[in-house]
């Protein structure tokens, strides 16, 4: 808070993060370690995604993020196994490095508490519309139809905030086909014990499983099945380039993976509840 020109007091956080998605609440835990005033807005999703996809968080995103995963329901990740899809079976297990198996909304509903003990002001119903400008310099934000104005010294645009506001100050990323690739997610839900028996490795971990598959019109696809608390999480990618040279879309890709054996053997007694698509930089799959 801070002494107005009339003497009272006007909302004006120093820090500003608009987009509430992991890089935007992680960013907002490593500044309560400095002090800072923080105010975390935003939480635009996509159309058909779905926050109850399974990821991996590693020992690094949780060095960064200052805390455990102790209450996020997360599941020990300590091994890897490749799927050899054309002939049905898993290889062995691969010691993995120091990961975590969590959904979306379990990441984001503990580091949002923590966040919120800590003093930090969380607003993701809150919805950006324009910058605030000061002598040419982004000085703060304008939020909804209420015309809500609030005043920053610095405005950090993360991940889940509307991309048409990178472009009111030209951070439009000019990617090409050959950066890029085309990633798809879908999700079966599942109790958390049939999950455990189906991805179990040594001691209390699981597995995670990858594959590279070709599609039958021969683009290379690869992808990993992940475990969730609650669902399976199946995710394919393929280079954008090749899908546009073939006029093919991810989720045709999918459809094939998906009717291996391997797969129908650890998705099986569920049926699809979330799909989701993405055009992301080449390597980011998880």
């Amino acid at each position: 808070m801070n002494a107005s020109a009339e003497g009272g007091e006007t909302v004006r956080p120093r820090i500003v993060i608009v987009g509430s998605g992991v890089s935007g609440l992680a960013l907002a835990s490593m500044l309560t370690e400095a002090n800072a005033d923080t105010l975390v807005l935003e939480q635009v999703m996509p159309p058909g995604r779905d926050r109850g996809f399974a990821g991996i968080v590693s020992a690094g995103d949780l060095y960064a993020l200052g805390k455990s995963l102790d209450n996020a329901r997360a599941l020990p990740v300590t091994a890897i196994a490749e799927a050899r899809l054309a002939t049905s079976d898993i290889g062995p297990d691969r010691i993995s490095p120091v990961w975590s198996a969590v959904e979306h909304a379990d990441l984001l509903r503990v580091i949002g508490r923590r966040l919120s003990d800590a003093g930090v002001a969380l607003m993701p119903g809150a919805t950006v519309t324009e910058f605030l400008w000061k002598q040419g310099c982004v000085a703060g934000v304008r939020c909804g139809e209420s015309g809500l104005e609030l005043h920053a010294e610095l405005v950090i645009l993360a991940d889940e905030s509307d991309p048409r506001l990178a472009e009111q100050v030209g951070l439009r990323p000019d990617w090409l086909p050959t950066e890029l690739m085309h990633v798809a997610k879908v999700r079966y839900p599942l109790p958390v014990t049939v999950v455990r028996e189906r991805f179990t490795a040594a001691g209390d971990g699981c597995r995670v499983v990858v594959f590279r598959h070709a599609a039958s019109w021969g683009s290379p696809g690869y992808g990993i099945v992940l475990p969730g608390s609650e669902s399976i999480t199946v995710v394919v990618a393929m280079l954008l380039e090749d899908e546009m040279a073939t006029a093919r879309h991810i989720r045709e890709y999918l459809d094939e993976v998906l009717a291996c054996p391997v797969i129908r053997r650890l998705t099986s007694e569920s049926i699809e509840e979330g799909f989701f698509t993405e055009v992301v930089p080449i390597g980011v799959l998880n």
